[in-house]
């Protein structure tokens, strides 16, 4: 039984996508409209793979924020995946929040490709679009008005909002923004949910996220981590859980490159790994990680099935 159906409690409520190209700071803004880390966050492009789901209550508003994997082209499985929840997602929500990064080199000069890349993005949507550019501490102010007005040309927005998720700056307004949007409706969600990820979700995922921070070029994304094992001992002062992973690699090099000179890097991954986890069940974590290579990994549906990408099938 869902809240839903347990309460009376009425709300605005909305499902609100947060969508875009890659690597624009979509997984950054959630985590910091949150205040909690529920999605993963790298330099580098497509790091968020699944569809990620924040819930934030703020009096009578109910946000249900979704986040997804950037959308872009490519021709493999995983991949087609990704923008096919990104896709899903799009679908499903009341309101989208379309986020583009405000980039120097767009500034000067908004390409016909970019504003066409936009306009691809957004062509069957029937819900209402708020345009966030992300990232205004990169460019001065001065610069940002030629810039929005091109963009407010390219698509018929219902608001534009300049923010930087990284500096905290800019949040509520979207927030505000957003709340002529939300529909009244019973409230779905408890007021301490913030997520719908379970614990094994969210602990294989902050030890991805250490794989795509420590390594570099085509490794991380080669990568996969499975939960194979997962122990808590209660004792009368304190708590530890023992978690046992798997890092999923395709070829035998991308495991030598991970394990590192005499199991330098592995170990570090999996301090850090360990430091994140432990904030997230606050008590003490030992973690055993172990490297897998399967060849072709992320073009076999069997194992994309294991990793819970199944319900992503076309």
């Amino acid at each position: 039984m869902n809240y839903q159906e347990t309460t009376a409690t009425i709300c605005f409520s909305a499902r609100i996508a947060i969508v875009g190209p890659p690597n624009v700071g979509k997984s950054t803004l959630l985590n910091q409209i949150l205040g909690e880390k529920v999605s993963i966050v790298s330099k580098k492009a497509q790091t968020t793979r699944d569809r990620i789901l924040g819930i934030l209550h703020q009096q009578e508003y109910e946000f249900v924020f979704m986040d997804t994997p950037g959308l872009h082209v490519s021709q493999k499985k995983l991949n087609q995946i990704m923008n096919h929840v990104a896709t899903q997602t799009i679908d499903g929500a009341d309101l989208i929040l379309y986020v583009i990064e405000a980039n120097p080199q767009h500034v000067d000069q908004v390409s016909k490709h970019f504003v066409s890349t936009i306009q691809k993005h957004l062509a069957h949507v029937r819900v209402p679009v708020i345009l966030v550019l992300n990232k205004i501490d990169t460019v001065r102010k001065s610069r940002l008005l030629p810039y929005i007005q091109t963009l407010m040309a390219a698509y018929p927005f219902k608001e534009i909002i300049p923010l930087s998720a990284k500096n905290n700056d800019g949040i509520q307004v979207l927030l505000d923004a957003c709340k002529p949007y939300m529909p009244k409706s019973q409230a779905v969600y408890a007021p301490d949910d913030f997520t719908d990820q379970s614990e094994r979700k969210l602990v294989s995922e902050l030890i991805r996220e250490q794989v795509f921070q420590q390594l570099h070029a085509e490794v991380p994304y080669a990568c996969a981590v499975m939960i194979d094992g997962w122990k808590t001992h209660q004792e009368e002062a304190s708590t530890t859980t023992e978690i046992f992973a798997t890092i999923l690699v395709e070829r035998d090099s991308q495991k030598s490159i991970i394990i590192g000179k005499g199991g330098s890097r592995l170990k570090e991954i999996g301090t850090l790994a360990r430091r994140e986890i432990e904030r997230l069940l606050n008590h003490h974590v030992y973690l055993h990680l172990h490297i897998k290579c399967v060849s072709l990994w992320s073009q076999n549906q069997a194992i994309l099935n294991e990793l819970g990408y199944s319900k992503l099938k076309e």
